[in-house]
């Protein structure tokens, strides 16, 4: 059963009441979100998010979820992680997870919310213009757009270990961790052409459960990591998601070559599908350009 404790214009918190008698607790914070599927913040969980997967579990759980795309910079931020604490003091333990926007937040609250342990997926040092305008022209709009920052992982209260998951192939994103890195102490993996949304193979791969259960134990954590790790670099290739990502600086002729190879593929339907679509357009490209003369 999960219950709304706190919503305004900007924020909304969701308490998943799961397995009572677990010492732990998961709290989650949402992705980057287009501004379609952002209007169903409000109505109901977002398709594919941390919520849809963990109120299938009896893990309790914690949602912080930005109704716009802020990276939690929100003057409404304080009230909604009061209410978060309230359920989160009912538990010994508690892990973070969230990914880009959300990977960020989860780092930068960490303290707030007395984290155990935070997984970290291709966050952003953040996103304000005079600190990474050099390098990050992603979300421009976005950042332009927020009224008030917050403190920045640099000088926010940090709490627990921080493990951050990323592709080292996305420079961006590269760029980012390693600032983060030279700011607090972290433990990382790379999951090469993984993309920006590394989740997506993971979920594919069904690594999820592994994230979800990152808990209080370093050493434990370490061994999960490795893990996944090793899972992904066997099986990679079975992604729909990470093949598109592999593919994507490819010419044209070599990315169809290269798509059409995969076997054993699985994952989750609509990257199955993405991966379907995206073969079947770049033939027609590709026989058109001969049609051409190319």
């Amino acid at each position: 059963m999960s219950i709304t404790l706190y919503e305004s214009d900007d924020l909304k918190v969701i308490h998943h009441i799961g397995n009572e008698s677990k010492k732990r607790v998961i709290i989650t914070f949402n992705a980057h979100t287009p501004a379609d599927r952002m209007k169903l913040v409000s109505t109901r969980p977002l398709m594919g998010g941390w919520q849809s997967e963990l109120e299938k579990r009896s893990t309790p759980a914690i949602f912080i979820v930005a109704k716009r795309n802020h990276w939690f910079n929100s003057r409404d931020l304080q009230e909604a992680i009061l209410c978060a604490q309230s359920i989160r003091n009912q538990y010994v333990y508690t892990t973070l997870i969230g990914a880009s926007l959300g990977g960020h937040a989860a780092i930068r609250l960490s303290g707030r919310l007395g984290a155990t342990a935070v997984v970290a997926i291709s966050p952003q040092l953040c996103i304000s213009r005079s600190i990474v305008g050099s390098f990050e022209h992603r979300w421009k709009g976005e950042a332009e757009s927020i009224e008030c920052y917050d403190i920045g992982i640099g000088k926010a209260p940090i709490s627990g270990n921080i493990y951050i998951i990323h592709d080292n192939k996305h420079n961006v994103d590269d760029i980012h961790v390693s600032k983060i890195s030279k700011l607090i102490e972290t433990t990382g993996i790379c999951l090469p052409y993984s993309g920006h949304s590394s989740a997506r193979p993971l979920a594919d791969l069904d690594l999820l459960e592994s994230i979800f259960s990152i808990n209080e134990n370093h050493s434990i954590n370490l061994a999960t990591l490795h893990s996944i790790l090793h899972e992904y670099q066997l099986n990679w290739t079975k992604s729909p998601a990470a093949l598109l990502v592999r593919s994507a600086t490819m010419p044209v002729k070599e990315r169809i070559t290269f798509l059409l190879g995969a076997s054993d593929v699985k994952g989750h339907p609509r990257h199955i599908q993405e991966l379907k679509d995206i073969t079947s357009r770049l033939r027609d490209e590709y026989k058109a350009y001969l049609v051409n003369g190319g």
